[in-house]
């Protein structure tokens, strides 16, 4: 027998409860092991011929609380970054569309470069693309420049 009336209430609310707390909370159970993680580097060479360090070119912007509505910086990183996952896993599957990621990834690194340190990239720099997997590091496509004379 179905309760009618007040005595169905209870039920209700907590059908009512349960329905709104499984749209407002994640469900955490769906999300896969995390695997192969890319990331994007560059380094300067120095005048005297030697590499600087290695350094990420995509880095997390300032958070401020007004980001949790509006983020544009956040959305751009997140943009790049999946140009950045393409780029590796076309090269990691040795697939020949690559070439057009890769072209991508590159102008980003010269975008990147060229604002950060324009005087460092006179006598050449560096990227390279690194699958980071959960216990070791593979460097999946690496590539020179030559510097840019003045």
């Amino acid at each position: 027998m179905v309760p009618v009336g007040p005595a169905a209430y209870p039920s209700a609310m907590r059908l009512l409860l349960r329905t709104l707390l499984r749209l407002l909370l994640p469900a955490w159970g769906f999300f896969d092991v995390v695997g192969v993680v890319p990331v994007l580097e560059w380094r300067p060479m120095a005048p005297d011929g030697r590499w600087g360090l290695w350094r990420p070119v995509l880095h997390a912007p300032a958070w401020r609380w007004w980001h949790a509505v509006w983020h544009p910086e956040g959305t751009r990183l997140l943009a790049l970054q999946t140009v950045v996952e393409r780029a590796t896993f076309a090269c990691l599957q040795r697939d020949e569309d690559a070439t057009e990621s890769l072209t991508l990834v590159a102008h980003l690194v010269e975008q990147v470069a060229t604002s950060t340190a324009p005087q460092r990239l006179t006598y050449g720099w560096a990227w390279r693309l690194v699958a980071q997997h959960t216990d070791r590091m593979q460097v999946v496509h690496e590539r020179q420049h030559p510097g840019h004379p003045r």
